[in-house]
This record gives structure tokens, C-alpha cells and sequence, in this order.
């Protein structure tokens, strides 16, 4: 049997780039190398960082994937802040906090899932995506669904 490849890396192809306006970022460029430098020679500080990154992204994953719906603005910056904290939760008068927690866990680990691959640590694979899918589904116990007549419904 043949290999086939269907990923394959993104490069910068100024034949196909080359018209794109990159002001905006050509604008924070400076700021953002100061900031990585910054985080090169402080491992707490970076270690922070990532924890924040991979918090908002928890949340935000959540609130797009409409598991949970929550204040994104007050909720997001306060979990940024003070970490995944259920009592937190409890406390902003959110329906099944203990189930939205539950939900935010579970996109963390995943994401620290997808850290282990940008790291290389590891390989994609067919059992590594279903392995991150278990763990992103885990406390969830339903999803929406479409009928064969185009109704939306919530299924196991």
C-alpha cells in the first residue's frame, strides 16, 4: 500500500502572499519580539504565559463549540486571571457551573494535547486524534444534530 500524504506544512509564498497587508501586524511585530525576548529569559513568566493562552483558548473553544454560554468578556478575563476555578463559576450564577468546569477541564487537557504535538513530543496519528476527541468530549453529553429533514436536535 501507498503512502499518501494529505497534511502538509504552510509555508510563506510571496507569489501567493505577496499582495496580502500585513501593516497590522507589521505595526505590532516590534512589541511582540520585545515580548518574546522577555519570555526567553524568564521560564516562570513563560510557563504564565501559556497557562493564560491555553485558559482562553479553553473557554473560547467552549463558547464557539456552544457547550456553555457564559459572559465571555467577564468570565474570560477573570479565568485568565485566577484559573479554571469552579467556585468562580458558581458564583457568576451560571447554570450547571460544575458541568461548564467539567467542560473547560476537558478543553485544556486537550489542548495541552495539541501543545505535546506542536512540540513534537507527539506524532498525528488516527488513535492520537481519537484519543483528543475522548478527552474533549468526555464531560459532554450531548451535541447538536441533523435530522434527515434539516431539523437541528441534541443527541448522545
Amino acid at each position: 500500500m501507498s503512502e499518501v500524504n494529505i497534511w502538509k506544512p504552510i509555508f510563506y509564498d510571496k507569489n501567493l502572499w505577496g499582495n496580502a497587508n500585513t501593516a497590522a501586524f507589521d505595526r505590532i511585530a516590534p512589541s511582540w519580539n520585545e515580548y518574546r525576548v522577555k519570555l526567553n529569559k524568564d521560564e516562570g513568566e513563560y510557563a504564565e504565559f501559556v497557562k493564560k493562552l491555553k485558559y482562553e483558548h479553553s473557554v473560547e473553544t467552549g463558547i464557539i463549540e456552544r457547550l456553555y454560554d457564559v459572559d465571555e468578556s467577564g468570565v474570560t478575563i477573570t479565568l485568565l486571571k485566577d484559573g479554571i476555578n469552579s467556585n468562580f463559576l458558581q458564583h457568576e450564577d451560571i447554570d450547571n457551573s460544575e458541568k461548564v468546569y467539567a467542560l473547560i477541564r476537558d478543553q485544556y487537557k486537550a489542548i495541552d494535547g495539541i501543545f505535546s504535538f506542536i512540540k513534537n513530543e507527539r506524532s498525528i496519528s488516527t488513535s492520537y486524534i481519537k484519543e483528543l476527541h475522548g478527552v474533549i468530549t468526555r464531560s459532554q453529553e450531548t451535541t447538536d444534530a441533523i435530522t434527515s429533514l434539516g431539523e437541528i436536535i441534541k443527541t448522545p
